[in-house]
């Protein structure tokens, strides 16, 4: 019998290794292949469409957006290429809201729609003050159209079901955590040879983030808690790992102890090389890079949102701030760490162990596998090509 086909939507260049959606879907899919055919749908800046053929199993579909119109709004060209993709699967899985027209297809052709949450939509309008407030009746809507459409919803989380059933979501869920190679991402053999490595100096503190660099991750609010630390201690560094808009990269200014060190093909090396991870995000939900950093045996500091205030236990592996109403929180954490090497070693340790213990790839795909394996029981006309496929999909979509 031919593997199920599985066909994983996401609006993130994939070829973007410091975004960390993208980190999720490229370990996701090479571990999905082992059991289906397995094709990422991304985006990327530049046009037509590039398919990459990693083996027989796993394939990559890159297809171009329109032109910016509002910032940060970017909007795939999922056209008639991406319709063929969806008609031959037997799983459309969607990463986030930017995919609407896949789901919108995928549902008009009752196929089975797995959406995995890895934000909550309308928090990514917070930044944009008055037109969010505009725009918030109308995410919510849309965000719960497709949820509603979903043959079930992932969450990293159980403490995300709340959020759904008050906004009238009534589609299954299934917790499904994100996973981390704690192989790839592990400590350095020796700290000081990390540093050297990367040309940093072992006897300077490094603070570090990871990521894209958008609106929503609130990059300036760092900038300037570093900016006020590093008049009262010089021997800091803040080292900048990732990219994204221009318009966010020009507002990282020159300053002496900033490195901006922009995408990084492999980004574990310079994890192990800080001494302190930094995640101002307004909105995230698991914070793939924060879970890397930890991994890495990096104490982190980080705003109180999403799954971050379930995995860092704070004052034990790490310290969060709430930035809603104590941004100084931030701020001292940051110098806590920066004052004592002992306590980062003592969190750092602790930090791993959590990560180790709780976050595993193995966990990610078995949840998954389960998923897709229900789906297949509840619907089996809908994983394969025979005649009526609709009519049968009508009567059984119930029962999911």
């Amino acid at each position: 019998m031919d593997p199920a086909t599985i066909s994983l939507f996401m609006n993130v260049d994939h070829d973007n290794p410091c975004s960390g959606l993208s980190r999720f879907v490229d370990e996701l899919s090479r571990r999905l292949c082992r059991d289906y055919r397995v094709r990422v749908l991304s985006t990327r800046s530049t046009r037509g469409i590039q398919k990459t053929e990693v083996n027989d199993r796993l394939e990559i579909i890159q297809f171009p957006m329109y032109p910016e119109i509002i910032t940060d709004v970017h909007v795939p060209k999922f056209g008639a290429e991406a319709r063929r993709y969806i008609q031959d699967s037997d799983v459309v899985f969607i990463q986030s809201l930017d995919c609407l027209y896949p789901a919108y297809y995928a549902a008009k052709l009752r196929k089975p729609i797995v959406f995995y949450l890895h934000e909550l939509s309308w928090e990514r309008a917070v930044r944009f003050k008055w037109v969010g407030k505009i725009a918030d009746p109308a995410i919510r809507r849309v965000f719960r159209w497709l949820c509603q459409k979903s043959s079930s919803i992932c969450i990293p989380s159980s403490s995300f079901e709340p959020v759904l059933r008050r906004q009238g979501i009534d589609r299954p869920v299934t917790v499904v955590p994100c996973g981390i190679d704690s192989e790839k991402f592990r400590p350095p053999e020796q700290a000081i040879q990390a540093k050297l490595r990367l040309n940093w100096d072992p006897g300077l503190v490094y603070l570090g983030y990871v990521g894209r660099f958008w609106g929503e991750k609130n990059l300036p609010f760092l900038v300037k808690v570093f900016s006020a630390l590093y008049e009262r201690y010089p021997q800091i560094r803040l080292a900048l790992v990732g990219g994204g808009i221009p318009k966010y990269e020009k507002d990282i200014p020159d300053h002496p102890g900033i490195l901006k060190l922009g995408l990084q093909r492999e980004v574990a090396p310079y994890y192990q090389a800080m001494d302190i991870f930094c995640m101002p995000s307004l909105t995230e939900t698991s914070s793939c890079a924060t879970m890397e950093a930890m991994a890495c045996g990096v104490p982190p500091v980080a705003n109180a949102v999403g799954c971050l205030k379930e995995y860092i236990r704070h004052g034990a592996n790490g310290f969060l701030a709430d930035l809603s109403s104590d941004p100084a929180a931030f701020h001292q954490g940051l110098e806590a760490l920066i004052q004592n090497p002992e306590l980062r070693e003592r969190m750092g340790r602790a930090a791993r162990r959590e990560i180790q213990e709780n976050f595993s790839w193995e966990c990610t795909v078995q949840s998954l596998s389960a998923l897709f394996e229900k789906i297949s029981n509840h619907t089996p006309a809908l994983l394969g090509t025979s005649p009526g496929v609709a009519q049968l999909a009508e009567s059984t979509r119930s029962s999911i």
